[in-house]
Formats: C-alpha cells, structure tokens, sequence
C-alpha cells in the first residue's frame, strides 16, 4: 500500500497486475508477483531521478515487494506480444490457469 500511495502522490498511473502465491488460496502466501504498466504520456519514470527508486526491480525486490517489473503504457504498443493476460494466467508446473487480479493506480 505505501508503494501504490507514493505512486499516487508523484500522479503516476497506470495498470498494476498482481499473480503469484499473492492471489491464491495459500494461507501464507510468500511474496507478490506483479507487473506494473504506467501511463508515460508525460514522460517516462526512469527519467526522474526521485521517482527511480518507484520502479526499480531490485529496490523494490530489497524492500519486500516480490517481483515488480514496471514498464512505460508506450511500450505495450511498440511489443503487444510481451503484454498479454496469459502470460501469467497459467501454473509453471501444472499449466492450469492460475488467478491474476488487475488493479487501476
């Protein structure tokens, strides 16, 4: 909540898709797994130094967040076919469909 909250506060926004042992039925599940698409109509994250630390892999790693890979809304344009839902819709070991929760930011 306090990286959606600071995300907020610096007006980024965007589609944030949560899977892993975050959205099943484990009772203690271990870490989110998430891809983040931002709105990058006004410029791109990674090009302001006090919003870097917001998306980047291994700070938010560090911090406790799970696998957090962010990337700018243009570039689901440019690469449709590393944006689509199945992607994280199926088990690795099992290959059922798995649940993936989409969240507006």
């Amino acid at each position: 909540m306090i990286w959606r909250d600071d995300l907020r506060i610096h007006d980024v926004r965007g589609l944030l898709f949560l899977d892993g042992s975050f959205v099943s039925a484990k009772a203690n599940p271990g870490d989110c797994d998430c891809l983040f698409v931002y709105d990058d109509s006004n410029g791109r994250i990674g090009e302001n130094s006090d919003l870097k630390p917001l998306v980047d892999y291994v700070t938010l790693k560090e911090q406790g967040l799970g696998d957090v890979f962010v990337f700018p809304r243009s570039m689901t344009t440019k690469y449709p076919s590393l944006f689509q839902n199945d992607a994280f819709d199926y088990d690795k070991s099992t290959q059922l469909p798995k649940g993936v929760v989409e969240v507006e930011i």
